[in-house]
């Protein structure tokens, strides 16, 4: 008798069609899973792309002091060994200018360059002073390039000609 295979009527429903394993509950849970994946990924783009991971509209701050004799400009988010400028500009209230820097902010980076060079450069308790050549009541712009040295937390302070201090916070990613 030759061996005629089962009709569909035959068949038992669990058995129609494909012959796989289900299991809808391990499916489901993969499912929501890869959902929970885009939103996380969508969410790390959109930090990334506003500036939590380097320049953008949440990373770049400006700060500038009361009496208006200093102002600064500087990402808070930077990347180690990474160059980045600070851009300073100071109000000159005499012939003379002194750019003070926080000691423990530039021992935690490497300082690139300094434009323009000031005149006279030497070390306080706390602070490195810079010392410009300016016009009385002219602006003077300063560039500090600088590279971070470790990752973490950075901070410091700057002021110009005595004045209260502006204080520095950068995020450094390794």
């Amino acid at each position: 008798m030759p061996h005629r295979p089962p009709t569909p009527a035959a068949v038992a429903p669990e058995q129609a069609g494909l012959q796989l394993d289900q299991n809808l509950r391990q499916q489901r849970r993969e499912w929501w899973l890869q959902r929970v994946a885009w939103v996380l990924f969508t969410l790390l783009l959109l930090a990334v792309a506003l500036g939590l991971a380097g320049q953008g509209p949440l990373s770049h701050e400006q700060r500038a002091s009361a009496d208006g004799t200093l102002r600064v400009e500087y990402q808070r988010f930077l990347r180690r060994h990474t160059p980045e400028t600070l851009e300073l500009q100071l109000q000159a209230t005499s012939d003379r200018v002194l750019l003070r820097v926080d000691n423990a902010y530039l021992h935690r980076v490497e300082v690139e360059n300094l434009f323009p060079e000031p005149r006279e450069v030497w070390a306080e308790d706390d602070a490195t002073v810079f010392e410009y050549r300016a016009r009385p009541g002219g602006r003077l712009q300063v560039r500090l390039t600088l590279r971070p040295e470790s990752p973490g937390r950075l901070r410091g302070w700057v002021s110009a000609d005595g004045g209260e201090p502006l204080r520095l916070a950068h995020f450094v990613y390794p």
